[in-house]
């Protein structure tokens, strides 16, 4: 198979790397929320000195933009755009490099260097409810253009890729499905693995449109998948294939 269209095992290995990583993530989380309540406590000092009138515009006109920002705050990939729900998500790029090195030394029969996998990945995201947890659930997103004008065939590709997960060493394809996706059609695959002694589920969306591919896949500990699918799926359908 065209390595490139591999990039959806890149996105699934690389996820599974990011395994232990929590502790960074929830640094950064409540980094960002100091960050908030800092800034909120100088809003309201700032808005101490003004005339009520003033305040009280100024107030709405805050409410309104951060109500603004919640509903959508669009994330511009390289061959898409999503919303994706800050409260609930932490953008987790940075630690790309970290997640990709671990990938590179797996013995996994994909030969993906470490900044490969890097160029591939487009977008990390952890899910802010288990920044706590042993495991942090995460997605992340992989583009990229596999040079040929072809779009999505989920009855072809479907099969293709169920082979080369079960084909991984502790990766077990539990089935796919072609779907629809706010308009776009996509191929849904579900995997299980085994690694450090957790057992995770991953569910992956994979696009196809004119050559170019997007790869968005979700990790979850096995049995909290259910727990996190709405929030996950609710950003799936906000996607817009460029």
């Amino acid at each position: 198979m065209n390595k490139k269209i591999m990039a959806a095992m890149a996105a699934m290995l690389m996820l599974t790397a990011c395994a232990g990583g929590n502790a960074a993530d929830t640094a950064d989380t409540a980094d960002v929320t100091e960050s908030v309540s800092e800034a909120e406590t100088s809003a309201e000092t700032e808005g101490e000195a003004e005339t009520d009138a003033e305040t009280e515009a100024e107030s709405e006109t805050d409410s309104e933009a951060a109500s603004d920002s919640e509903q959508s705050p669009l994330y511009d990939g390289s061959f898409y755009t999503i919303s994706v729900d800050a409260d609930k998500w932490t953008d987790a790029k940075k630690y790309v490099q970290a997640a990709a090195e671990v990938a590179e030394g797996l013995d996994n029969g994909l030969d993906f260097t470490a900044q490969e996998y890097v160029d591939m990945c487009d977008a990390m995201f952890v899910y802010n409810a288990d920044a706590d947890s042993d495991f942090a659930t995460n997605f992340n997103i992989v583009t990229q253009d596999i040079g040929t004008e072809v779009d999505m065939d989920a009855d072809t590709l479907g099969p293709l890729m169920a082979e080369s997960y079960d084909g991984v060493d502790a990766y077990e394809c539990k089935g796919w499905e072609g779907v629809t996706v706010n308009g776009n059609d996509s191929l849904k695959i579900t995997v299980a693995t085994e690694q450090a002694g957790m057992e995770m589920d991953m569910i992956q969306y994979i696009f196809l449109k004119g050559g170019k591919q997007t790869v968005v896949t979700l990790t979850a500990k096995k049995g909290e998948t259910e727990r996190v699918l709405p929030d996950f799926e609710a950003i799936m359908d906000t996607i817009v294939l460029k």
